[in-house]
């Protein structure tokens, strides 16, 4: 019974605390933001989204705990510059003698350091802020709700994001918040009423705690169901795709309308939409990023892409950690110019792909789950036409090391190459097209490239046609499409897609000037994982003077970062990759034109142009970018400064104002002047035809248990106003007093 005693009075206590509704509100909106940032988080890096929550949480803690304005912006400020550099870390600086410029060198790097996460917790502390201020009232919180509500769940309808657990969080927290606002209101107007209440506050806690309760508790034990009707957006998208399906034209729409971004094992029928799946799966180490290359397709269909006879020419080779994977001998690369590149595949799911990806061409593998090469041979085979290691047992490889010679793109020398692979077979294999193809596709590409003197600039023109004229969707509209063929429909009816599109249109369209081609599948480079880590890397080389062979950067691979590309042939060089996607491009390796030499150490620049050249670049490029966004931030920062500490400002205007006017009579009806207008804007202001004393009258009707203080206040504003006594300085405070109260407690 004393324990149940002491929880009573101490919950008594928390209800009837002054600012028990101010601080329910700070909490509840922090929730309801809280909401927000899971959803959107999921594009963030991973070390952006942490900050972002411990900004949140040192925000909404410090609005809650802490009264004093200038201690709780303080504590705001030091916590989430603190937050930021317990996540990404502190810049280090080469020692120099002296105090001053160190350190200055020292508070410039570090807070370059803070971009761009930094931009991201002050735009959720402005949102927080906004929150605040502007939705007060029982209408906006109602609709601000609402509408989240509706945004959620079309999310979750239409999307992969499941939100569930935000909507219920959602849900309850606008539940209170309307509570709270309703009480709030009802203190403020009806304050006697309020105390009264306060006396037995059981009598409104109880009924809230039980719907609440009962509430929650009805939710979690109810059983669930799924949709008994279909839901309008499906129905009409179902009723549309049926009809397009109704003209006969060829253009199937099934199931596949509906699928996620993946690494696809069907590529005969291409062009459906997909929703973008952003579950991860792989992690790559590598000095240099790339695209993860898996295999290729060459027979087009109409449709989509097929295997050609010499693209399953798959041997066991001979697997050794000391063997290069030789490429077939029906293509030239003599000349080509490559870089070295190891890199390492962690896989982070459990899923069974039919190759082992890396970036072109993969030259050797090392290991596979840590064991050499040699003891996993049996599961590995090698295509020399794809350039592709497939892999033949159940049970995938949690990592593996490969090696891989990137080519190097020389633009001149490409321009110079011909185009014609050595034997006619297989030359006609890579312009192999259907005979209805339509000759408009033909038409468009020869058009496009009708100014081109070689066929390397004819692909470029192909490729940047592309890039620019068809913008990019994840969802086509497909009921524009009434053409057989695949590319025809993209490239004149539905005149949108994603990479398949693109891709698939490129390789037709330069076939169809006779120049070989084929279709590439894999992903992205991915997610850069450690990007501060190689900004400190780079500054601290360019310090020692030493190279970058030995760094590898981290990237982590998504299901959303599945592409296709395109790879044509040139003599001498083999297959070079083109990228025509819209918001694409392949890092690839680009060498200035220095000298026709084909030895492929050319590529290696010594130490001392390695090092000239990124001292440059560091010096004209970055620390240009760097002063403007250090200057960009400090604005910012003082802009905030000067907003948090507007009260202080206007707090000692007002001090200045009234200390040095001459009498206290101007001082009362200074103040007396900005109150009515603060009234005003309230819903409390003068109309035309009233007096004070009536405007007065009118506020003892509402405000009964102050009329002693209104009867005092009238009476002091009247006499310094029109009296040519003046009034005492006890009268001038007293006033002063009860215009403090009424803006603080009775007109909000």
């Amino acid at each position: 019974m004393f324990i149940f005693s002491a929880l009573k009075n101490f919950s008594f206590k928390f209800i009837k605390h002054p600012q028990l509704f101010k601080k329910l509100n700070l909490l509840l909106w922090g929730i309801f933001l809280v909401q927000y940032v899971e959803w959107v988080s999921v594009y963030w890096w991973e070390s952006t989204g942490k900050i972002v929550d411990y900004a949140l949480f040192i925000l909404i803690a410090a609005e809650i705990f802490i009264n004093k304005l200038l201690y709780k912006r303080l504590f705001q400020v030091i916590g989430i510059l603190s937050a930021h550099y317990y996540v990404i870390g502190f810049q280090t600086i080469e020692y120099t003698e002296g105090f001053f410029i160190p350190a200055v060198q020292w508070l410039f790097a570090n807070v370059i350091h803070l971009h761009p996460y930094i931009w991201f917790s002050v735009v959720i502390g402005l949102i927080y802020f906004i929150l605040l201020s502007w939705v007060t009232s029982f209408k906006k919180i109602g609709i601000l709700i609402l509408l989240t509500i509706i945004v959620f769940c079309s999310v979750d309808s239409f999307t992969v994001h499941i939100l569930w657990d935000q909507v219920a969080f959602i849900i309850l927290s606008g539940l209170l918040l309307l509570i709270i606002n309703h009480y709030h209101h009802f203190k403020a107007k009806h304050p006697k009423s309020w105390s009264e209440i306060m006396d037995y506050p059981e009598s409104f806690v109880t009924p809230i705690i039980v719907f609440v309760s009962v509430t929650i508790t009805l939710g979690s034990m109810a059983p669930g169901f799924g949709p008994l009707l279909t839901d309008p957006y499906t129905a009409w998208k179902n009723a549309k795709e049926a009809a397009a399906m109704g003209q006969g034209e060829g253009l199937l729409i099934d199931e596949n309308t509906t699928s996620t971004s993946g690494y696809s094992r069907n590529n005969e029928v291409l062009g459906f939409g997909f929703e973008f799946d952003y579950s991860s799966i792989m992690r790559v180490e590598s000095p240099q990023r790339s695209y993860w290359r898996g295999e290729t397709r060459s027979v087009y269909n109409g449709s989509g892409w097929e295997l050609n006879e010499y693209e399953a020419e798959m041997n066991s080779a001979v697997f050794s950690s000391e063997n290069s994977l030789s490429i077939s001998s029906k293509f030239n690369t003599s000349k080509l110019t490559t870089k070295e590149v190891e890199q390492k595949i962690s896989m982070i799911n459990d899923e069974n792909y039919p190759v082992l990806f890396g970036a072109a061409s993969i030259k050797s593998i090392l290991t596979i789950n840590e064991d050499i090469i040699e003891n996993n041979a049996h599961a590995v085979s090698w295509d020399p036409n794809q350039q592709s290691l497939f892999w033949t047992s159940n049970e995938y490889p949690e990592s593996y090391t490969i090696i891989s010679e990137v080519p190097a793109i020389e633009p001149e020398k490409l321009r110079e190459a011909s185009t014609v692979i050595g034997t006619e077979e297989v030359m006609n294999a890579y312009l192999q097209l259907p005979e209805n193809v339509p000759e408009r596709v033909k038409g468009l590409a020869a058009q496009i490239t009708e100014n081109e003197t070689n066929d390397y600039d004819k692909v470029k023109q192909i490729e940047t046609y592309l890039y620019e004229t068809y913008p990019y969707t994840n969802k086509p509209d497909l009921s524009k499409g009434k053409s057989l063929d695949f590319v025809d429909r993209f490239l004149f009816e539905i005149e949108e897609g994603y990479c398949d599109y693109y891709s698939t249109a490129m390789v037709v369209m330069t076939r169809s000037l006779g120049i070989p081609a084929r279709w590439v599948k894999g992903y992205t480079s991915g997610e850069e994982d450690f990007e501060d880590e190689y900004d400190s890397f780079i500054m601290e080389k360019l310090m020692q003077n030493d190279n970058f062979d030995d760094f590898a950067l981290g990237y982590t691979v998504r299901n959303s970062n599945a592409h296709s590309w395109v790879e044509v042939y040139f003599d001498g060089y083999g297959w070079i990759p083109f990228e025509p996607t819209a918001g694409f491009y392949i890092p690839e390796v680009y060498l200035p034109n220095l000298s026709s030499s084909t030895d492929t150490n050319a590529f290696d620049l010594s130490d001392e142009e390695n090092l000239a050249s990124n001292e440059e670049q560091f010096n004209v490029g970055d620390l240009g970018f760097n002063t403007i966004v250090s200057i960009l931030f400090l604005i910012l920062l003082a802009f905030i400064i000067v907003i948090k500490f507007g009260a202080i400002r206007v707090y000692l205007r007002r001090i200045v104002k009234i200390t040095f006017r001459k009498t206290t009579n101007e001082k009362v009806v200074f103040e007396f002047e900005k109150f009515l207008k603060f009234a005003n804007k309230k819903g409390y202001g003068k109309k035309e035809h009233e007096t004070i004393r009536e405007l007065i009258s009118s506020w003892k009707s509402t405000y009964y248990w102050m009329e002693n203080d209104f009867d005092e206040l009238i009476m002091i504003f009247e006499r310094a106003k029109y009296s040519t006594k003046k009034i005492e300085t006890v009268e001038a405070q007293k006033a002063l007093h009860i215009l403090t109260r009424l803006k603080k407690g009775f007109f909000k």
